[in-house]
């Protein structure tokens, strides 16, 4: 089963993302058309996760994330309703 960092490093053209809490970016994470997962939370819409992605990279100047700091944006994004500062 992948984890939150290697969903994020591959986000799928649609879907939800669900990762079993507490949310860190090695937490099992999957991405379905589902409503809900038995055992995970939801975390992100893909649309929303991917935004949260280019917001972080604007934020950056265009700087490309690592898989810890893009699965960390989507986790404080997904805690707050808040991009991650810089």
């Amino acid at each position: 089963m992948a984890s939150i960092r290697e969903v994020v490093a591959a986000l799928p053209a649609r879907g939800t993302l669900f990762a079993v809490p507490p949310w860190t970016p090695g937490s099992k994470c999957v991405v379905t058309e589902e409503d809900s997962v038995d055992g995970f939370q939801y975390l992100l819409e893909v649309e929303l996760a991917a935004e949260v992605l280019e917001v972080w990279k604007d934020w950056r100047r265009g700087r490309i994330p690592t898989t810890d700091e893009a699965a960390s944006a989507e986790i404080h994004y997904a805690t707050t309703d808040a991009y991650e500062p810089v």
